[in-house]
């Protein structure tokens, strides 16, 4: 009996490790390790960061959100405070030509009807890359090696679903999640 309830855990377990799912709140940043802290000082930032804690799938993180230039950051920090990575929040016609023809190509294939609902670029790697590549976009809103994270709603088959797909400028699929929607009795906004 033992074995059949342990066995019946590690199937659910697994499917449900295909899921997106997130619980997001805000901290101050006397909760935030102090690396995350000093690495964002790095970049001297006028506008006010705001720190959230996040519970996913993949554990516990620490994220930063801020706005620079007209375009929303989002910097992603591990428990003790190293960067896992940077997304900026754009819209497909900011990207270039070849990216935005590659993403919808993979979209069509993916999918029998869609909608894009939310595109970022992602620079992740070592931190020292992160920064680089950071530093070279914000200077030249241009970029070399990057992520797309990308959130569509979409019908695959006969499914309606919503999606979160991190590809790469080649069009291969990195990761693939479909997002689980919770009931909750908070408002949420």
């Amino acid at each position: 009996m033992r074995l059949l309830f342990l066995l019946s855990f590690f199937v659910v377990f697994t499917a449900s490790s295909q899921f997106k799912y997130e619980r997001e709140y805000r901290v101050s940043e006397e909760k935030v390790p102090e690396l995350a802290v000093t690495f964002l000082r790095e970049f001297s930032f006028s506008k006010k960061v705001k720190w959230y804690s996040e519970e996913s799938q993949d554990g516990k993180t620490f994220e930063a959100k801020l706005y620079h230039k007209s375009q929303k950051y989002s910097f992603e920090f591990d428990e003790k405070g190293k960067i896992l990575d940077v997304e900026i929040k754009r819209k497909l016609k900011e990207i270039k030509k070849e990216d935005c023809f590659t993403i919808q190509k993979k979209l069509k294939s993916l999918f029998r009807k869609y909608r894009l609902k939310k595109l970022q670029i992602q620079f992740s790697g070592s931190s020292e890359s992160i920064v680089k590549e950071l530093k070279k976009y914000m200077e030249t809103n241009t970029y070399d090696e990057v992520l797309f994270e990308l959130v569509v709603s979409g019908v695959k088959q006969q499914n309606y679903g919503t999606h979160e797909l991190l590809l790469n400028t080649n069009g291969d699929v990195v990761k693939a999640l479909k997002v689980k929607a919770f009931n909750s009795d908070n408002l949420e906004f």
